[in-house]
C-alpha cells in the first residue's frame, strides 16, 4: 500500500509542476500594464495593486539563457521604459559597461532638463536617425552643458562598439530565489493569492466562502446520488425492469434546461398558483462563518430545486452504470457456482455481486471530487448560489485573474487527490488490482 501511495505521488508531482508553471505564465501574460492604469484610476485600489506588481521587473524563473553581452542585473532597473531602452541597445550588440555608463549620464541629464517631450523621445528610441533629429532641436539650456557633452561622447562610444557577434554566444544567468516564480509559488504554498482586483478582498477569503457554499450543496447531492443509485440499481437488477429510455432521458437532459423548467413549474405562477411551492431564486446572502446546518435551515427552501437539478442527471448515469455492472458480474463463473451451492439471490447480491459492482462507482468518485469542489456554473448562476462556479465565471468576466488562478490551482490539486483516493479505495476492495 505504501509503495502504491509513493508511486502515485511521484507521478502527480510532474503533473502539478506543469500545471503550476502554466498557471504562472498565463497569469503573468494576462496581468498587464493596462490593468495598472485602469485600477490606479481608483485611489482605493492603487496601493494594493502596486504591491501586486512590485516584483514585475524580476526575472521569471531561477535561470535564463541570453546573449553574452546581457548582464544578470538588468531586472534591477525598475523603470520599464529605461529597461526596454537598454535592452534595445543590447540587442544591437552593445557593450554593457558602455551602456550602463550612458544610462547614468542620461539620469543626470533628465534631472537637469525641464523639457518633458525631449526626455520622452530620448527614452522611447534608440534609432540613430531619430536621435540625430532630436540633437538638432535640443533646448538651449542643454546644448552648452557639460552633461550633454558627456552624453554625446558616451552615445558615440556605444554606437562604435556595437558588435552583433555578441548575440551569437549564449550565457546562462542564475538568479537564485530572486525571481518572480519563486516569490509567487512561495505565496501559493501558503495559500496567499493576493487580493481581488474587483473588491480588494483577500482571494483566500473569497474562495473559502464560495467553497463552503458549493460543498454544502454538492456534497449533499453526491451523497443522495450514490445512496439512491445503489437502491434503484439493485431494485432494477432484481425486478429485470427495462428503464434505459428514462435513464438516458434524464442523463442527457441539460441541467440548466431542467433548472429553468423547475423554476417555471414550481417557483412562479406561470403554470398555476397552486404549483408555486418554492420561492423564486433571488439574492442569497453569503453568511460568512455560518455552519452548513444553519445555512440549510435559513436557505434550504432556495436550495431544493438546484439540488434536484444536480441529482437527477447524475443519478441516471450512476444507476445505469451500477445496474450494468451487476448484470455483468452475475454472468461470471463465481456467480454461477454460488447459485449451484444453493445460495439465494439476495445472498449472492450482498456477498458477491455488490462488492465487485461497486468498484467502478468508487473509481467514478475520484473524478467527481473536482466537480464537487469547482461547482456547477450553470446551476449556481441560474439559482444565484454564491459558490465556486459563479465566482469563477464572475472573476473571468471581470478579469480578476488572482481569483481565477486560485480556483484553477485548487481544482487541479483536488483532481489529483481524488484520483489518488479512488485508486487506494479500489486497491483496498479488490486485492487483485496491483
Amino acid at each position: 500500500m505504501i509503495r502504491i501511495i509513493l508511486n502515485r505521488i511521484l507521478i502527480s508531482i510532474p503533473v502539478l509542476l506543469v500545471i503550476t508553471v502554466a498557471s504562472f505564465l498565463m497569469q503573468q501574460s494576462l496581468i498587464s500594464i493596462t490593468d495598472i492604469k485602469r485600477i490606479e484610476d481608483s485611489h482605493q485600489y492603487s496601493t494594493t495593486f502596486k504591491k501586486a506588481f512590485e516584483n514585475e521587473s524580476l526575472p521569471l524563473f531561477y535561470a535564463s539563457v541570453s546573449p553574452s553581452n546581457f548582464p544578470d542585473t538588468l531586472y534591477k532597473i525598475k523603470n520599464p521604459l529605461t529597461r526596454n531602452r537598454l535592452k534595445a541597445l543590447l540587442r544591437r550588440g552593445g557593450d554593457w559597461k558602455l551602456i550602463e555608463k550612458l544610462n547614468q549620464t542620461e539620469y543626470q541629464l533628465f534631472q537637469q532638463s525641464d523639457a518633458t517631450g525631449f526626455n520622452n523621445v530620448l527614452l522611447n528610441t534608440t534609432d540613430p536617425t531619430v536621435l540625430n533629429q532630436l540633437i538638432k532641436n535640443i533646448p538651449d539650456s542643454l546644448s552648452k552643458s557639460v552633461i550633454w557633452a558627456n552624453w554625446m561622447n558616451e552615445w558615440d562610444a556605444v554606437q562604435l562598439n556595437l558588435k552583433p557577434a555578441r548575440l551569437v554566444i549564449p550565457r546562462i544567468h542564475w538568479f537564485g530565489s530572486q525571481n518572480a516564480f519563486h516569490l509567487w509559488f512561495s505565496k501559493v504554498l501558503r495559500f496567499e493569492f493576493g487580493n481581488s482586483s474587483v473588491d480588494n478582498q483577500p482571494v483566500k477569503d473569497k474562495v473559502k466562502e464560495a467553497l463552503s457554499w458549493t460543498l454544502s450543496v454538492n456534497l449533499f447531492a453526491l451523497m443522495l446520488i450514490y445512496f439512491f443509485s445503489i437502491i434503484l440499481g439493485e431494485y432494477i437488477f432484481r425486478s429485470k425492469r427495462n428503464i434505459d429510455g428514462w435513464l438516458m432521458f434524464f442523463y442527457t437532459l441539460p441541467r440548466f434546461f431542467l433548472g429553468m423548467i423547475l423554476i417555471i413549474l414550481f417557483s412562479s405562477n406561470t403554470v398555476h398558483p397552486f404549483l408555486h411551492i418554492f420561492p423564486t431564486p433571488g439574492f442569497i446572502d453569503s453568511m460568512p462563518g455560518v455552519s452548513w446546518v444553519t445555512r440549510w435551515i435559513t436557505y434550504g427552501k432556495y436550495l431544493i430545486l438546484p439540488l434536484i437539478c444536480m441529482v437527477l442527471p447524475g443519478l441516471a448515469y450512476v444507476v445505469s452504470l451500477y445496474r450494468t455492472r451487476l448484470q455483468e458480474e452475475s454472468k461470471k463463473p463465481y456467480a454461477f457456482m454460488s447459485w449451484v451451492r444453493g445460495e439465494s439471490a439476495s445472498t449472492l447480491l450482498s456477498h458477491h455481486l455488490r462488492k465487485n459492482a461497486l468498484l467502478p462507482l468508487i473509481a467514478l468518485l475520484g473524478s467527481e471530487l473536482p466537480v464537487l469542489i469547482s461547482g456547477s456554473v450553470a446551476i449556481e448562476v441560474l439559482f444565484n448560489i454564491p459558490g465556486m462556479g459563479r465566482l469563477m465565471m464572475q472573476s473571468i468576466l471581470l478579469q480578476d485573474w488572482n481569483t481565477v488562478f486560485a480556483i484553477l490551482l485548487l481544482t487541479a490539486l483536488i483532481t489529483i487527490v481524488g484520483r489518488l483516493i479512488s485508486d487506494l479505495m479500489t486497491q483496498m476492495l479488490d486485492q487483485r488490482i496491483k
